[in-house]
């Protein structure tokens, strides 16, 4: 393929294939989470139908995104599956 060198060409080819950032590689089922298990930002706003911008966003403005206080891991924000499963049936 052209110029470019066969390992170029399938790095070029499996970043294509990659999700976008937006769009979650899955939606986790909170109910048979540990509760003190965290999910990183996209995977928390994605069992909230949320997007990850949005939780930032409410984080950075408001000190917590719908009542949830966010743990700080590595400069990331990680959500506490109790919490959100707290959330979704209605507590908070």
């Amino acid at each position: 393929m052209g110029n470019f060198p066969t390992s170029e060409v399938e790095a070029i080819a499996t970043t294509l294939e990659q999700p976008k950032m937006h769009s979650p590689a899955y939606i986790p089922n909170l109910e048979n989470m540990p509760p003190s298990a965290v999910l990183m930002t996209r995977d928390a706003a994605a069992a909230l139908g949320k997007s990850g911008q949005t939780l930032r966003k409410l984080y950075c403005q408001q000190g917590h995104a719908y009542g949830i206080k966010p743990l700080k891991i590595g400069g990331r924000l990680a959500w506490r599956a109790a919490d959100l499963l707290k959330l979704l049936r209605g507590g908070m």
